[in-house]
Formats: structure tokens, sequence, C-alpha cells
């Protein structure tokens, strides 16, 4: 019995193992698996977060997945974060954005995972407002880069000590973010009113017409020491990453959505 619970776990384990991205040989910092960037966006941002990790040894990795293989994303993510060993082994200072796209047959999934030595600067709760916040009303309209950059133009200025997440959790939302609220109750206004008027005011549930936003806040702990399939082509490095990928620990700090 004890055998064959231990075949049953190696089976699960070499499956996780294919889904998992191997790690780069150039330790880029955008690694778009699933091509939704333009190329020379994608490579602005590369720039940037490399050069922000050169003046700072903060890590943060962008990483693009069509298919989390069975895994949520915050699992997901906790293993890149481990296998790749983003940020440094010393000071643990990584930060993974991942993202899967919304597809007809499945929803979205974004994560960030923090890693240990910057879980105190980037808290569960400031993660998951800063997808809220500055993520979602891009991610709704498929605008998966500048939903990434959103994300980055907070992070970064944030982890460099420039203000803290208790002086952004104060703020309030992006007018880009206020807009699409509006816009999204707008929407739902005029349909709502629509199948009133078509129903005659009765009450009821439908399935059709359109996709439901669901907003659960995911987290978990990566166990680590899946070693790795390979995902092809669609990855953006410009060149070394000054020990980007030096052995960081990643312990569940983070937040992540769906939509």
């Amino acid at each position: 019995m004890r055998k064959f619970l231990y075949l049953i776990l190696l089976g699960l384990s070499m499956f996780a193992q294919a889904q998992i991205p191997s790690k780069p040989e150039v330790e880029g910092a955008v690694h778009d698996f699933a091509a939704l960037f333009d190329k020379v966006k994608a490579d602005e941002l590369d720039d940037r977060l490399i050069a922000f990790a050169d003046s700072t040894t903060n890590r943060i990795v962008v990483v693009t997945v069509n298919d989390l293989g069975g895994m949520d994303a915050a699992q997901f993510a906790y293993k890149i974060g481990e296998q790749w060993g983003v940020g440094d082994a010393k000071f643990n200072n990584g930060i993974v954005i991942l993202l899967k796209p919304r597809t007809e047959d499945s929803s979205g999934e974004i994560y960030i995972a923090v890693g240990y030595g910057l879980e105190g600067v980037v808290p569960d709760a400031t993660a998951a407002l800063i997808i809220d916040r500055e993520m979602m009303p891009y991610l709704v309209e498929g605008d998966w880069y500048g939903a990434v950059k959103a994300a980055v133009d907070k992070i970064i200025p944030m982890i460099a000590g420039e203000y803290s997440a208790e002086e952004y959790e104060a703020e309030g939302g992006s007018g880009m973010g206020l807009v699409a609220i509006i816009i999204i109750l707008l929407v739902l206004y005029v349909l709502f009113s629509s199948k009133n008027g078509k129903s005659g005011g009765s009450s009821g549930s439908s399935n059709g017409g359109g996709r439901t936003i669901i907003f659960p806040t995911s987290s978990g702990r990566s166990s680590g020491g899946f070693s790795g399939g390979s995902f092809g082509g669609g990855g953006f490095s410009s060149g070394g990453f000054s020990g980007g990928f030096g052995g960081g620990s990643f312990g569940g700090g983070g937040a992540g959505r769906k939509f």
C-alpha cells in the first residue's frame, strides 16, 4: 500500500514537473511564454526591471503562460520563484508576477508572489490591492501588458523605499480604475434594465450573455523541488540579470485573482 501511494505521488510530481517552465538559460526579467506582449514593449520592461535589479538587488520577474497544468496560480507562481531561484539567496528579495490570460474555456488568473525578504514591504493585502486597483481595469479589457506595467509602476517605488505599503493603501484608486468601475456599473445597469424590459420585470437567473468575474484571494506555500519541463518561445531577455536567479525563497506571501 505504501509503495502504491509512493508511485501515485511520484506520478503527480512528474506531471507537475512537466508543467513548470525550465529555468531560463538567460536570466532575463520578462518571460512571455504565452506571447501576450508586443516585443518592443516587453524589451523595454525587461530593460527597466534589469536596471532596477542592478541598482537595488531586488528582482521582479514577469511570467506569462497559457496553461497552469491543473495547478492554481499561487502554486504555479511559487514553484517558479523557488525553482528558478528568483531573488538573492541571502535576502530572498524576489517577486514573481504570473499571468494566465482569459480564454473561451477558462478564466484568466493573475498572481503576485512575494519572496520572504519582501513580505513586510509588500504585504498580502497590498499585493491584492495592487491587483484590484491597478491591474483589473486592464485585465478585463484584455490589455495584458498594460496590467503588468501598471503593477510594476507601483511595486518598484514601493520596494525601493520611495513610499510605504501603508501610504499606498491610504491612497484612492487610480483614475483609470475609477473610470473602469463607472463604465462597468453603467454596462451592468443597461443590461439589467434591458433584461427586465424583455421579461416584464420578472426575477430569475440566466446563464447566458456574459461571463461572471470572480475575485477569490488565493495563497499557498511552495514546497519547491520540481526541476521543470520546458516552455518554448515567447520569452524576452536583453542580457544578464546580475544574479537575478540567485536562489531566493518564497513562503506564501502575495495575492491573486481570477478574472
